[in-house]
């Protein structure tokens, strides 16, 4: 129950950092000049993803996994191809395919 409050709360995290950094005016297909908003975002929350998998912070660990996944693909949608975006977006995936893996083999009992 409370890693699926986790997720969703990661989930609301990235809808409103999305929902907040929002241009009003189309980039047109262009790449950013430098790195914008959402590509430090998704750093942050790649970053304390990872770290909180690896000091065994779960829940922390799940929510900022999922945001920093979503923010990073918005990220990219929005033309920021920078390497924040990319690192973040990497060391966000990592503890969110782990949670995955492991919401799967819980789910279809892979372990028994």
């Amino acid at each position: 129950m409370l890693a699926t409050a986790s997720f969703a709360f990661g989930i609301l995290l990235a809808a409103i950092i999305l929902a907040v950094t929002r241009r009003h005016e189309p980039q047109m297909g262009r790449p950013a000049p430098k790195p914008a908003n959402l590509g430090w975002w998704t750093l942050a929350f790649g970053m304390i993803a990872i770290t909180a998998f690896a000091l065994s912070a779960w829940f922390i660990s799940i929510a900022f996994a999922f945001a920093a996944v979503l923010v990073g693909v918005g990220t990219l949608k929005r033309h920021d191809r920078h390497w924040p975006t990319w690192v973040g977006l990497g060391t966000g995936l990592a503890p969110a395919i782990a949670w995955i893996a492991f919401a799967a083999g819980s789910i279809f009992g892979f372990g028994e």
